[in-house]
């Protein structure tokens, strides 16, 4: 149970002061607040959605996002930090309602890549390409500013699970440099694949000239995914289902949710919490 006390309060103003608000916007909110507050007096689904149906406009619904927000990156114990992860902030507008992002889960990806057949290079390629996205978590900019230093194939061991891929702080969402995960088999076979490539002298220029190891762009990319998934699986996915894919993967094996948010790299928990709703959507689905 999460009362809404001193405390809980403390932490929002923190959490919107250290967002640089205008006076007028954070007294706007902490206004919504202290009238959710007053008349609730703990927050959970329940009064969430209660205070939803008499206020459900802009301001109202920023408040309740940064209170959770803000709850989420206070030290609090972790058994509200787990209650927080599970609310829902409806998001019918009143007008329409957001579908969930499309995910590919993991029985789909095994088809889609079994299904890809062919040996030439570029049948490799792309199917390299769509493996390490998925498994990595990675945001298409991520993915297609993979180059050869990127690899660090000097940390390369057989023995270890996973591979790491360094990601490049202009390719991230937030400017921050760090790491992915694949798996050591995807690995070595993108550097089977490098040195099949490489000896066309073209390609390996573009690589010293830190083009990306694929040799396609964004668009190209997404046309491959598009194609590819509406001929093998019926239906076409974009390039982010993929890393929505992995996301929701990782919360049904049971990866704690504050993990996950550091593998996608997330810089607010809320942005990870789709992740629990779209499992949830899933679970219910199979109830059918």
């Amino acid at each position: 149970m999460i009362f809404l006390n001193s405390e809980v309060e403390k932490a929002l103003v923190s959490f919107l002061d250290a967002n640089n608000l205008d006076v007028k916007t954070k007294s706007k909110y902490l206004e919504f607040y202290y009238k959710f507050a007053n008349v609730h007096g703990e927050l959970n689904q329940k009064t969430l959605d209660e205070f939803l149906k008499y206020n459900n406009n802009s301001p109202s619904r920023a408040m309740l996002r940064h209170l959770i927000n803000s709850i989420g990156r206070w030290d609090f114990p972790q058994g509200i930090l787990g209650e927080v992860v599970k609310l829902d902030i409806p998001r019918r507008t009143g007008r329409k309602e957001k579908k969930d992002p499309l995910h590919l889960d993991f029985k789909e990806l095994e088809y889609l890549i079994e299904h890809m057949t062919g040996d030439s290079i570029i049948e490799e390629r792309n199917r390299l390409a769509i493996l390490t996205q998925w498994w990595g978590a990675l945001r298409v900019s991520e993915v297609l500013s993979i180059g050869i230093k990127e690899l660090e194939t000097d940390h390369y061991n057989k023995d270890e699970e996973f591979q790491r891929i360094k990601l490049r702080s202009e390719s991230a969402k937030f400017g921050k440099e760090g790491y992915c995960y694949i798996p050591t088999d995807v690995y070595y076979k993108i550097t089977e694949y490098l040195k099949r490539r490489c000896r066309i002298n073209s390609f390996m220029q573009k690589l010293d000239l830190g083009e990306n190891i694929w040799g396609f762009n964004k668009s190209a990319y997404d046309k491959l995914v598009r194609k590819k998934t509406k001929a093998i699986l019926g239906r076409a996915y974009n390039t982010h289902s993929l890393r929505h894919g992995r996301g929701t993967d990782l919360i049904k094996k049971g990866v704690p949710i504050e993990k996950v948010k550091e593998i996608l790299r997330h810089k607010d928990i809320s942005s990870t919490q789709i992740y629990v709703h779209l499992s949830d959507s899933d679970i219910k689905e199979s109830l059918k």
